[in-house]
C-alpha cells in the first residue's frame, strides 16, 4: 500500500476498506503497479515490479505486507539483524534494513514523471517540493529552493 499516487506505472479506480492496526479503516483510491530498483550490498539489482498495490491516500508512509507477499509468490523471508532478505528460488531479490521495530527496502521505488509545466501560487514549501519530485533528499530540495531553480 502506498500514499504516493505518483509510485504507480499502472493504475486503475479502486475503492476498498483498510482496516489499520489502531481498528479505523480508511480507503483505497486505487490499485496498480509500482516498479522499484533494489540496491544490494550499495549496488542496483534488477528492477522488479510489484502487482495489485493500493494506493490509500490517507495512509502516511507506504506499508508492505510481508507475509502476503512471501506466502503469495513463494519468496523466502531472512531475518538476519539488521536485514531482511527476500528471495526466490535462491535468488535474492530485495532486502531491506531493519531499524527500531521497522524495516526498510533497501532501493528507490521508480516514480511515473508528472506535468512539471504546473505553477504554483503557494508559498514555497520543502516538503511539498519533496514530495513533487520523487522524494529527493532534504539537502538537495533546500539548495533547489535556495538557489531558486524551483517555482
Amino acid at each position: 500500500m502506498s500514499p504516493h499516487r505518483h509510485f504507480f506505472a499502472s493504475y486503475a479506480p479502486l475503492r476498498t476498506p483498510v482496516r489499520l492496526a489502531d481498528g479505523n479503516i480508511i480507503h483505497s483510491a486505487g490499485v496498480g503497479t509500482v516498479q522499484f530498483k533494489p540496491t544490494i550490498k550499495g549496488k542496483p539489482a534488477q528492477q522488479l515490479m510489484f502487482g495489485r498495490v493500493l494506493h490509500v491516500p490517507d495512509l502516511h508512509t507506504p506499508l508492505l505486507a510481508v507475509l502476503h507477499i512471501a506466502s503469495n509468490n513463494s519468496i523466502k523471508v531472512v531475518i538476519d539483524h539488521p536485514t531482511m532478505s527476500f528471495s526466490k528460488n535462491g535468488k535474492l531479490l530485495f532486502t531491506a534494513t531493519i531499524s527500531n521495530n521497522a524495516a526498510i527496502l533497501d532501493g528507490q521505488t521508480l516514480c511515473q514523471p508528472q506535468s512539471v509545466s504546473l505553477m504554483s501560487t503557494l508559498p514555497m514549501d520543502p516538503t511539498l517540493w519533496h514530495r513533487r519530485l520523487c522524494h529527493l533528499n532534504g539537502h538537495a530540495v533546500m539548495k533547489l529552493i535556495n538557489d531558486d531553480l524551483v517555482d
